[in-house]
């Protein structure tokens, strides 16, 4: 149980990809499972705001968006982010679509020059897979790095579709 209330599990398909899931305390997003092979058909969507998220989703991984309308500060305050968290999560989202960044850059720029490993921490533990882009966050030597249940093939696979060069 959350501040918000009962979770709620959301599933949805994205074509070439497989089924993904969202995780939702009232219409805000707690956690998203990117689409893969295997994962079990649930329920959809039922709310307009839970419709909404679903369909950004979809269009993302059919190749016809580059961003979601999530309210960020909800979802970090439901998930009781740290102000450290919290800033590198924001600086995550702002990174651009088919853009990469190291994880040196991403502390940088949540202001926290120094705290490259802590950094790739909050990434490893982030919840909101692809809606907060931590595929786009890898080493300064130019390799990816971990990511999530998908591993190393699901991040460089983000990155390609979004059209990045490695």
């Amino acid at each position: 149980m959350t501040a918000r209330g009962r979770l709620v599990t959301t599933t949805y398909d994205a074509p070439g990809w497989g089924t993904g899931e969202v995780v939702f305390a009232g219409d805000v997003p707690v956690y998203h499972e990117e689409p893969r092979v295997g994962i079990a058909r649930g329920l959809g969507a039922d709310t307009p705001g839970r419709a909404r998220l679903v369909a950004e989703l979809q269009a993302y991984f059919a190749g016809g968006r580059d961003g979601f309308t999530v309210d960020l500060g909800a979802s970090l305050a439901e998930a009781g982010a740290t102000v450290f968290e919290r800033s590198c999560v924001l600086a995550i989202a702002a990174i651009p679509y088919g853009e990469v960044v190291s994880y040196r850059d991403l502390a940088a720029a949540a202001g926290h020059p120094g705290a490259s490993r802590a950094a790739g921490s909050v990434c490893a533990r982030g919840t909101l897979s692809v809606i907060v882009p931590y595929h786009r966050v890898i080493r300064s030597d130019g390799s990816l790095g971990p990511f999530g249940v998908g591993g190393e093939p699901l991040k460089r696979r983000l990155l390609a579709h979004e059209g990045v060069r490695l």
